[in-house]
């Protein structure tokens, strides 16, 4: 406690002294026993009074240094607290700061990709065949390096742009180069969709021969018409209600693949393979299918009416209800239709039935 507080408990003690001095005095001086008897207790009770007065003293003394008192005893955890919260404080400001600056270096970096990707599409539409090729070239860095800095995505991007430019005229490497670019896209695009999702196909008029899409799953009802898909490896995908009227599939290779439903009416197919494919109900009226091959290819119900399927090979397949109505068959086809499955149960010409009972025995 401090000396202003303390004065007056000292000046009490020692009226208390002064008073009890001459009694204390007189008890030594006495020679009655039964006098300093008295004396003492009244001794004992004046040391009593004294100890009350010393106590009363001291709650006063805690009194006076009251709620103020109690704050100089928590000073010490009080600094600490302000301590601790100043540099949590500190920390988290400087935290902030670096995240606002990682967020800024991120918005400036995606704004200079962003430019060059720009720049790169701009050349695509250059006359220069070398800035041609070096657009294309250049674009297939796009397909996972935004997406990998954590950045934007161009995937969709990329595979718009080239799809739109091989439904345009180009020198044929340029060409060749967007071929080999779009078939990383697709794949890139269908690798991002959800689960469940399907990419829309139109590669209607599309200049894309030699495109590999091998075991890629498509929504159905995909444009094909008029597309150029010769000697493409179309090899296992599922593209079921496929439009290709008119369609270039000069030795493509479609074995294995999901084509049921589809409507391939006048499309060019000369050598085209469809070993163990499905084509149920899909329709060929008017089409070039000379020497297709159609080994075990699920054929119920397709429409062969008037296509030229000349050297076309039938082995193994089922062509339960499937119709020839106005085909042009040769021997070695029909020859090919009479080892396949359920051909009595197939529609054909009258005279074409005549000659596939004669080479059936």
């Amino acid at each position: 406690m401090g000396i202003g507080r303390f004065v007056p408990f000292v000046g009490r003690a020692f009226l208390i002294v002064v008073l009890l001095f001459p009694i204390l005095g007189a008890c030594s001086s006495s020679d009655d026993g039964s006098d300093r008897l008295a004396t003492l207790d009244k001794t004992e009770l004046e040391l009593e009074k004294l100890r009350v007065e010393i106590r009363d003293l001291e709650r006063e003394a805690d009194f006076q240094r009251g709620f103020w008192g109690r704050v100089i005893d928590l000073a010490p955890l009080v600094t600490l607290a302000v301590a601790v919260v100043g540099t949590f404080l500190a920390i988290w400001r400087q935290l902030g700061e670096r995240a606002a600056d990682r967020r800024e270096r991120r918005i400036e970096s995606n704004r200079q990709l962003d430019e060059r990707f720009r720049a790169t599409v701009d050349k695509l539409g250059s006359d220069g065949v070398a800035a041609q090729l070096g657009s294309v070239v250049g674009l297939r860095t796009f397909l996972a390096e935004g997406s990998a800095a954590g950045g934007p995505s161009y995937v969709q991007e990329v595979y718009s742009i080239v799809l739109a430019y091989l439904k345009l005229k180009h020198d044929r490497t340029v060409r060749n180069e967007l071929v080999a670019t779009f078939e990383m896209a697709a794949r890139a695009v269908i690798e991002n969709l959800g689960e469940g999702e399907l990419l829309e196909l139109d590669l209607s008029r599309a200049d894309m021969p030699r495109v590999d899409l091998q075991g890629l799953s498509f929504a159905p009802e995909a444009d094909l018409g008029f597309v150029n898909l010769k000697l493409a490896n179309l090899d296992g995908v599922k593209m079921t209600r496929a439009r290709g009227f008119e369609a270039q599939l000069d030795r493509a290779r479609f074995s294995d693949a999901d084509l049921r439903v589809g409507r391939f009416d006048r499309a060019q197919g000369q050598g085209v393979f469809f070993h163990d494919a499905d084509l149920k109900d899909t329709h060929f009226k008017g089409a070039v299918l000379k020497k297709a091959q159609f080994h075990r290819a699920k054929l119920q119900a397709v429409h062969f009416n008037d296509a030229d399927l000349r050297g076309a090979r039938f082995e193994g397949a089922d062509i339960n209800d499937t119709y020839f109505l106005g085909a042009m068959l040769d021997e070695g086809a029909l020859r090919s239709i009479a080892r396949a499955q359920n051909w009595r149960k197939a529609h054909f010409d009258d005279d074409v039935r005549q000659q596939l009972e004669r080479l059936g025995g």
